[in-house]
């Protein structure tokens, strides 16, 4: 399907997505989160070139298990200096212990003219059981080039405290499309975290390495920051 057809299906999903919902916003929740990082790493390579970040995300949840939101960051790549994305997807918990999440994520980006080449449509799934997490990602159209790619994670959290949480996690991204789209010419790269996350005084901190199997531009890093999230 080309560009435009990804597009257009966003759309026709966000339509449905509002048609539906309305009824939901009585018993739905809207919160907003402010945080600040010292660098922006998406599946371990950096998105500020290594200098730090502010982001705001806008969420709603529906009581029927729709959800949306918008998420803005600082980059700094190829001329680009601000990533903005919208969201929409269903949240439904099977069990005490298992549920999955589903949707599609418009990645838009800003900056000197032809920022927008990069602009590209994602489709996702994820299944939680208890504190284990495996989420699937995959576009044909990764950075705006046209290049099929996937990118599969799996996370695990281990609370200690009501406060104090640890996290590790490893994954896998891999374009199918190499003549497309490449990174350091492979076709696929690993990549992993692990860290700490402490709640106080209604801030969220955390502190994670977070490295990658590439040679040049996946290095391993510190990535620390903060968060705050505002119920609306």
């Amino acid at each position: 399907m080309a560009v435009r057809g990804w597009r257009s299906l966003f759309a026709l999903i966000c339509c449905v997505l509002v048609t539906i919902i309305p009824g939901s916003f009585a018993q739905a929740k809207t919160s907003l989160t402010l945080s600040a990082y010292n660098d922006y790493l998406c599946s371990g390579i950096s998105q500020t070139n290594k200098n730090p970040a502010v982001q705001a995300n806008l969420s709603w949840m529906g009581d029927s298990g729709f959800h949306a939101s918008a998420y803005a960051s600082r980059v700094d790549f190829d001329g680009v200096n601000v990533e903005a994305d919208i969201t929409a997807g269903y949240f439904k918990q099977l069990t005490d212990a298992l549920s999955y999440d589903v949707g599609v994520t418009q990645y838009s980006y800003f900056g000197t003219h032809g920022s927008d080449e990069f602009n590209y449509t994602e489709f996702y799934a994820t299944m939680t059981y208890y504190y284990s997490t495996v989420i699937g990602y995959y576009t044909t159209d990764y950075a705006g080039a046209g290049a099929r790619y996937y990118n599969v994670k799996f996370v695990q959290t281990a609370p200690l405290t009501d406060r104090l949480s640890l996290l590790a996690g490893i994954g896998y991204s891999k374009s199918l499309d190499m003549d497309k789209w490449s990174r350091e010419n492979r076709a696929g790269y690993s990549h992993w975290r692990a860290g700490a996350h402490y709640a106080v005084n209604g801030y969220q901190l955390s502190a994670e390495v977070q490295g990658t199997s590439l040679d040049h531009t996946g290095d391993t890093r510190l990535v620390f920051g903060i968060s705050k999230t505002f119920d609306l």
